[in-house]
């Protein structure tokens, strides 16, 4: 019966730090893209702080707001 119990808790121990690792991939790709998508947002916002209308002549993608 111990010899039971041991092996399977050392089994489920390392399933269980597999399932961990595997979460913790998941979170830090999660929050790759969430401080992506915070970025876009500052440049987009950025942007239209610039106040030239999209259809003119000046705008520029790649200008700088000063």
């Amino acid at each position: 019966m111990l010899a039971f119990t041991v092996y399977f808790s050392m089994r489920m121990r390392r399933a269980c730090a597999w399932g961990y690792e595997k979460i913790g991939e998941i979170n830090a790709q999660a929050e790759d893209t969430l401080s992506d998508i915070c970025v876009l947002k500052a440049f987009a916002a950025e942007n239209a702080a610039c106040g030239s209308p999209a259809g003119s002549a000046s705008a520029s993608p790649l200008r700088a707001c000063f």
